[in-house]
């Protein structure tokens, strides 16, 4: 199901979707908050956190309230957590982050365990399946995952979302 691909074929394609899913690193005992109705409260990674220049602008204008509620819109910050206190977690990041795997230890088989709920319980982009080899790369490498949205195939590029981490 997952194929190899290089950029310069998707380009001729045109019509593709990035699989916007992703590891965190949580605490083994982490529950994600909800809000009032029970739905996960989505939570953005400190990966993507402002500049304090993007902070002053937005408190400026009014876009963020205070640095108090900006941090309400973050991940914890889990730095103090002993390392064998912590876990991974797949999230969904299409919108600020949402869990879509139970927490599982960082480890061989947690991460299996992971791949293969994400197989059995979720999709990789709208109604779009994967297996769990597919769900691997999409979790556990650097590429980029792009849906076809014409055959619902999913193919693992070859350049990188983020090439620097």
């Amino acid at each position: 199901m997952t194929e190899q691909q290089d950029s310069s074929q998707w380009a001729e394609k045109g019509s593709f979707a990035s699989a916007t899913r992703e590891i965190r690193f949580v605490p083994l005992s982490w529950e994600h908050p909800k809000d009032e109705t029970g739905a996960y409260k989505p939570l953005m990674s400190r990966d993507m956190a402002y500049t304090e220049e993007e902070i002053e602008e937005g408190l400026a204008d009014g876009r963020i309230s205070s640095r108090e509620e900006l941090d309400t819109w973050f991940m914890p910050d889990f730095s103090n957590v002993p390392e064998e206190e912590m876990g991974i977690c797949a999230y969904e990041s299409t919108t600020e982050g949402t869990p879509i795997s139970p927490v599982r230890s960082n480890n061989p088989q947690g991460r299996f365990e992971i791949a293969r709920y994400c197989a059995e319980n979720n999709s990789v982009f709208v109604t779009q399946r994967g297996d769990i080899e597919t769900w691997a790369a999409i979790l556990y490498s650097n590429n980029t995952a792009l849906v076809d949205l014409q055959n619902g195939r999913v193919e693992i590029s070859d350049f990188q979302e983020n090439p620097s981490s």
